[in-house]
């Protein structure tokens, strides 16, 4: 488990909105008049920025948390187009999973998934610290409980501590491991 302090960078939830082309071209008039797709989105699309491994400002590894609202994720190619607008390392996109009462009290379940501006990735450990923090600061996650994220490489627990002692929110991630075998030189 790892304790790491982070901080966030906006308290609000800024608002990132498709590219529209900027001339009045009949071809453009033509294209408004249609549905727009998923990729075209125009809708606000709350993010939060945080930066992990620091307490200071413009410091520590970057990354955005995007929370969408449904049953799924929107198209790969939308995704992937916010988060070549982010330009950050990693980008943080969660659906809401429910919540879980087999073990006596809720548990919170998320889908995760990450993308650089180029690429999706299997794991990132400071988009999951970073996707944590901004659940538990923003509400929408209760802090003292686990927090379960399924990913592509698995499940991954965050529990957030209310108070780390200085004021600073210390959140534990619980990642798979893989046990230690012993390599054949050919």
């Amino acid at each position: 488990r790892t304790s790491l302090p982070l901080r966030l960078v906006s308290s609000r939830a800024a608002a990132l909105r498709a590219r529209r082309p900027r001339r009045s071209s009949p071809a453009h008039l033509a294209r408004r008049k249609r549905a727009p797709r998923e990729d075209e989105m125009s809708e606000p699309v709350p993010f939060t920025q945080v930066d992990a491994f620091t307490t200071e400002p413009f410091r520590g590894n970057s990354a955005a948390v995007v929370l969408f609202e449904g049953e799924r994720f929107p198209s790969d190619t939308y995704m992937q187009q916010v988060a070549a607008e982010m330009n950050l390392s990693e980008t943080a996109f969660l659906l809401r999973g429910g919540q879980d009462e087999s073990e006596g009290e809720p548990q919170q379940h998320f889908r995760l998934r990450w993308f650089t501006p180029s690429t999706e990735v299997d794991l990132c450990g400071h988009a999951t610290l970073a996707s944590a923090h901004a659940l538990a600061e923003r509400g929408l996650a209760r802090a003292e409980r686990p927090m379960h994220f399924h990913t592509r490489s698995g499940e991954l627990v965050a529990t957030a501590d209310a108070d780390g002692g200085d004021g600073r929110r210390l959140i534990k991630l619980d990642f798979p491991s893989n046990e230690a075998r012993e390599e054949v030189e050919p």
